[in-house]
């Protein structure tokens, strides 16, 4: 039942965006559709956020964390509340992971 619900929403909510953002760039180039997107994502995004401000929900900081890791490289401690900095440099060090991974991958496929 609260699926059903859920998914009518859902619905309703994708014809809205539809209907009210993207329509108006049906004939621009891709590019800028996708830019579009994204910036409707980030709305959606951003409106999810301040719903569960708005109407008094706990904050997403006192939801226990989905893992629970500590390793730390030199005196460098990752994923540690008292130091936000670690777990930063540690996504920017995946991050750059990846990257590396996706221009190696780019670098042996020829895009015609």
């Amino acid at each position: 039942m609260a699926a059903q619900r859920s998914g009518r929403r859902l619905s309703a909510i994708a014809i809205i965006v539809e209907f009210v953002f993207l329509r108006r760039f049906f004939k621009a180039p891709r590019l800028i559709l996708t830019v579009a997107t994204i910036g409707v994502t980030e709305l959606l995004a951003a409106l999810a956020f301040f719903l569960t401000i708005w109407f008094g929900s706990p904050s997403v900081s006192t939801y226990p964390p989905f893992f629970d890791v500590h390793f730390s490289i030199g005196k460098l401690e990752t994923f540690d509340d008292r130091r936000p900095l670690a777990a930063s440099m540690l996504g920017v060090m995946v991050g750059l992971v990846g990257l590396v991974g996706l221009a190696g991958l780019g670098w042996r496929r020829r895009v015609r």
